[in-house]
């Protein structure tokens, strides 16, 4: 007598789809086979072996000892069964960057409720798959840049009230939709890159986001005035150790917010109206060691302030009214001090 057929579960390695097929149950283990998944049509060969998807949670019960429900063996059944098991790092951080995971696959993902980490940057997540996150409440650290989602995610991303640290970059953010973000009242580190977000943006997050630390957006193209203004400019990481501050119509008085800018080794303070007594603010910027301040009214009156930055050891002062004989007299005085200026050259 013939064996009744027992099913054989597992996942297809592409979509990550159920497929069911008949096992006589004479064999211990199912056969090799070839298989098309009845979800996205991929052809593959099995090689046969387990012949229930759930066991396959036993390595992940057993090396962290920590029991699952039923959803969440079957994500972790997921994730063995596509040869994605290696990248948990502990079993609270899943690293799912660059693996073309999209929003058939969140569904597994969403039920991953004891994660604190958890990056799906690059990816192909939209926001209907972005809304399988709302209940990942653990959460402390989310990566989900360069997705195709848009404000629409943003609600069920603020729901992960315990999260510090959030990459948004490339996401369809403009400074109306950011307001989305505020609940995330803990938030300490965003990635704004590549988003339409502007000063505008970044001036209402600090004001609201009061836990912020750094903020990750592309300068160019942003106002910068404003944020200097506000005192929020050490905050924008882009700026990094050169900040460029040309045409931004600084007076010397504007300079004392340059005066926390502890990590800057070159600032650009081209085509402004600098005359030189707000240079004083700069004299404790103990890493900053060029300065430029081409196309500024300054004079020879305003480089008796330049002698106070005892770090200098680049100057630019073309397009100034600097003369020829403040030049000599400056470059006397300090020796080590490197001027492009063009007495220098004639």
């Amino acid at each position: 007598m013939e064996p009744m057929p027992k099913p054989t579960m597992f996942r297809c390695k592409k979509c990550g789809g159920l497929i069911v097929l008949p096992w006589s149950g004479a064999e211990k283990q199912r056969p090799p086979a070839e298989i098309t998944c009845t979800y996205c049509g991929e052809r593959f060969v099995d090689d046969g072996g387990q012949t229930d998807a759930r066991p396959d949670t036993a390595w992940f019960e057993t090396k962290y000892g920590i029991g699952l429900n039923e959803e969440q063996k079957e994500a972790v059944s997921w994730l063995k069964q596509t040869g994605r098991q290696d990248r948990f790092a502990g079993y609270d951080w899943l690293r799912l960057a660059d693996e073309e995971i999209g929003d058939a696959q969140m569904r597994y993902i969403g039920s991953l409720t004891f994660l604190e980490e958890l990056d799906l940057n690059n990816n192909e997540i939209t926001d209907a798959g972005a809304g399988e996150l709302a209940g990942l409440v653990n959460l402390i650290t989310l990566g989900i840049g360069n997705n195709t989602i848009t404000e629409a995610a943003l609600p069920h991303i603020s729901k992960l009230a315990r999260l510090t640290e959030l990459n948004l970059e490339g996401a369809d953010l403009t400074d109306e939709g950011i307001d989305r973000l505020f609940p995330l009242t803990r938030l300490e580190k965003l990635n704004i890159r590549g988003t339409m977000v502007t000063e505008e943006g970044v001036l209402k997050l600090t004001k609201n986001l009061a836990a912020l630390k750094v903020i990750n957006i592309d300068t160019k193209g942003l106002h910068l005035y404003p944020l200097l203004k506000a005192g929020v400019l050490p905050l924008i990481d882009d700026v990094g150790y050169i900040l460029n501050l040309s045409n931004q119509q600084l007076a010397d008085e504007d300079l004392v917010h340059l005066q926390d800018m502890k990590r800057v080794i070159e600032i650009v303070l081209d085509n402004n109206q600098i005359h030189g007594e707000g240079l004083l603010y700069l004299k404790d910027l103990s890493n900053m060691g060029h300065l430029r301040l081409n196309n500024n009214p300054i004079g020879d009156d305003g480089l008796e302030y330049i002698k106070e930055l005892k770090q200098l050891e680049f100057l630019s002062l073309w397009g100034t009214n600097v003369t020829d004989k403040g030049v000599r007299r400056l470059k006397r005085s300090r020796l080590r001090l490197n001027i492009d200026h063009p007495v220098l050259y004639r």
